[in-house]
């Protein structure tokens, strides 16, 4: 196979590089898993004393890839809660993101992005209120 199946860890640490420098739990030392929640923490002077000053480009970092400008940094973040298995390798074609075992075996593919279906409020075929909570 001619496509390039990279390591999701590599990807990660090598992308956010920068940021994992500076961005630390004292205790603990780097952790690119926190990437994923400092989005959802609005003050980012709090976000500076959590994570260092490097906090502020994690959040850029994670905004350009859910808005589609990384595919394989979306695809590495959208793996990592797909599955309960371990991801060796990955790949991301046609928005679409593939996890693999050590042995190549295909384990999950996820879409970059989440199908939307926007549903009738009232549904007469069932007699039923449905509410979009998503």
């Amino acid at each position: 196979m001619g496509e390039s199946r990279r390591q999701p860890l590599l990807l990660v640490s090598t992308v956010t590089a920068p940021i994992l420098d500076s961005t630390t739990y004292s205790q603990q030392g780097p952790r690119f898993q926190g990437l994923e929640r400092l989005e959802h923490v609005g003050n980012k002077r709090f976000l500076r004393m959590m994570f260092g000053p490097g906090a502020e480009a994690a959040v850029q970092t994670y905004i350009n890839a859910m808005e589609g400008n990384d595919p394989e940094l979306l695809g590495v973040l959208m793996l990592n809660v797909s599955t309960d298995h371990i991801i060796r390798k990955f790949k991301v074609r046609d928005g679409t993101a593939f996890g693999f075992d050590e042995n190549d075996a295909e384990l999950v593919r996820v879409p970059l992005k989440e199908p939307t279906m926007v549903r009738p409020f009232f549904d007469e075929n069932v007699n039923a209120y449905r509410y979009n909570v998503t």
